[in-house]
């Protein structure tokens, strides 16, 4: 048996200026996956901003966990990751939902509210949970 001592030193960053620059991509890409809500409901572009998104997100993932080593826990940038991936799954299901509201006869206005408020929930709902995240890493 070998003795083992472990030290723990607190780094602490003086600004926000690596935690924007690690996830610069992926913001991005959750913003561009929310631009799906501002074009029409019956617009086919919709669903390929999504994919697109996701892909995108997907590759802002994988840059950002080569940049760093591999621990056996849950980091920051995993949930982060993980958030944005699930909020650009569910612009997608939103889209497509709008989409077959506005199929339906005399229905474009209901959907377009509908893209309104999912807007408003999918912003106000990523920034704060980013934000609750990222305070509560940095305690």
């Amino acid at each position: 048996m070998y003795s083992q001592i472990t030290y723990g030193i607190a780094i602490d960053r003086p600004d926000w200026g690596l935690y924007f620059k690690l996830f610069q991509g992926l913001f991005a890409s959750v913003a561009i996956a929310l631009l799906a809500f501002v074009f029409s409901p019956l617009s086919g572009e919709r669903i390929s901003l999504g994919v697109g998104a996701f892909f995108a997100s997907v590759a802002s993932s994988y840059v950002n966990l080569n940049e760093l080593p591999g621990v056996n826990m849950v980091t920051l940038i995993d949930m982060a990751n993980g958030l944005a991936m699930v909020t650009i799954f569910l612009t997608l299901f939103g889209s497509v939902i709008s989409s077959r509201i506005a199929k339906g006869e005399g229905q474009l206005e209901t959907a377009e509210m509908f893209d309104r408020g999912m807007l408003i929930v999918f912003v106000i709902g990523f920034v704060s949970v980013n934000a609750v995240m990222a305070f509560a890493a940095a305690k």
